[in-house]
C-alpha cells in the first residue's frame, strides 16, 4: 500500500442484510458502487462493490467488513489496491444467468486503466468450482473451493489505449454468476 494516492476496490458477498461497507485503519471513506444484486436460487444472497479514492494506506492496512456473529452467515471479503489511479471511469454488473455464457458487461476507458472483474458464482456449494476469464485478464485471488462459502473470483487486466472492454469467465459447474467489471485510470 502506498502512502496516498490510490483507490482500493472492495467486494463482499454475503447474506444481503449483512452486507456492510467497508472501513480501514487509515480511516479512509468507502462507497457502495452501484446496488446489491441476489442470486437467482439464493435471492437472500448477494454482492456488493465499494471503494475509496484518493487512499490514504502505509504498512499495515487492515481492510473490514462488519459481519453478524448471529445468524451464522457465510461471507467473502475482497479487497485491491489501485496505485496512482484518481477515479473509476466506468462500471458494469449483470448477472449471467445458469445455461448462459459468463459474458460481463462491457466498460470504456479514456486511456490507460487497470480492469477489475469479480466472478461471484451461484451454484453448489457442495461442489469445487471453476472460473477462468479471457482476453488477457490474469486472476488476482479465488475462493472456488466446495463448502459453505460465498465463491468468488477476481481478475485484472492493464491495458493501454483508450477502448472498450469485456470479460468472458469460464466456468465449471456451468453455473450462473454475478459479474462485476470496473474501469479505474
Amino acid at each position: 500500500m502506498q502512502v496516498s494516492g490510490s483507490i482500493i476496490i472492495t467486494g463482499l458477498g454475503g447474506e444481503k442484510g449483512n452486507l456492510s461497507v467497508p472501513s480501514d485503519s487509515a480511516g479512509n471513506t468507502y462507497v457502495q458502487r452501484g446496488a446489491i444484486l441476489g442470486y437467482d436460487g439464493f435471492p437472500t444472497y448477494g454482492n456488493a462493490l465499494a471503494y475509496a479514492t484518493n487512499a490514504r494506506g502505509g504498512r499495515p492496512l487492515i481492510v473490514t467488513a462488519t459481519k453478524p456473529s448471529i445468524p451464522v452467515d457465510e461471507m467473502t471479503f475482497t479487497a485491491v489496491e489501485v496505485m496512482n489511479a484518481s477515479r473509476i471511469s466506468d462500471f458494469n454488473i449483470n448477472y449471467a444467468h445458469a445455461g448462459q455464457i459468463g459474458r460481463s458487461g462491457s466498460v470504456t476507458t479514456t486511456g490507460p486503466a487497470i480492469l477489475l472483474a469479480w466472478w461471484w458464482g451461484d451454484g453448489d456449494s457442495t461442489l469445487a468450482h471453476i472460473a477462468t476469464p479471457n482476453n488477457g485478464f490474469t486472476v488476482i485471488n479465488q475462493v472456488l473451493v466446495q463448502g459453505g462459502l460465498v465463491q468468488c473470483c477476481v481478475a485484472y487486466r492493464k491495458v493501454s489505449a483508450p477502448g472498450t472492454y469485456d470479460v468472458t469467465w469460464g466456468m465449471l459447474p456451468l453455473e450462473g454468476a454475478i459479474l462485476w467489471l470496473v474501469a479505474v485510470e
